[in-house]
């Protein structure tokens, strides 16, 4: 979850998100592809689009 603040107030408006990772091969782990990795490009992006 992050938290963005308005500029122009103090209120902080929450924003949620639920992120979905599953690996369906040995290879995607070996690969660096896992789980961990995935969920870890998942929270970047939802951080980068708040």
């Amino acid at each position: 979850m992050s938290a963005i603040l308005h500029s122009t107030t103090s209120d902080i408006c929450l924003t949620k998100a639920v992120l979905y990772t599953r690996v369906s091969s040995k290879r995607q782990v070996e690969e660096g592809h896992g789980l961990e990795s995935q969920a870890t490009r998942c929270r970047d992006y939802a951080e980068r689009k708040g």
